[in-house]
């Protein structure tokens, strides 16, 4: 998130792929797309990000939200696939597919 912020010190070369789990759905749409638009900017063209978000018909969300008080940003296919348009990947055309339990989703973007 410090990289994302331009705080930290790592400078990183452009990579061919950049994978993130766990990251997507603790941030707000704002800080997503600026999420983004960091990764798009870290990849040579051609390259790969994967990134994981939590469906937001998981049906263990109350579970995490009231009893485990895990509240994370649930979002649909269709939510990201509008992130992902108002992006820096605008021009790249997502694949999403959820796991087999059907409460996570994939997200694989290739720059243009």
């Amino acid at each position: 998130m410090r990289l994302v912020l331009g705080k930290g010190a790592t400078k990183l070369d452009p990579q061919h792929m950049i994978y993130s789990i766990g990251l997507l759905d603790y941030v707000e749409d704002e800080f997503a797309l600026r999420l983004l638009n960091w990764l798009s900017g870290h990849l040579v063209p051609g390259g790969t990000a994967i990134l994981v978000n939590f469906e937001a018909s998981n049906p263990d969300r109350p579970l995490m939200d009231h009893i485990l008080d895990w509240q994370l940003f649930h979002r649909t296919a269709n939510q990201i696939k509008d992130l992902i348009a108002r992006s820096s990947f605008s021009s790249s055309e997502p694949e999403i597919q959820p796991d087999d339990t059907g409460t996570q989703l994939f997200v694989v973007i290739r720059k243009a």
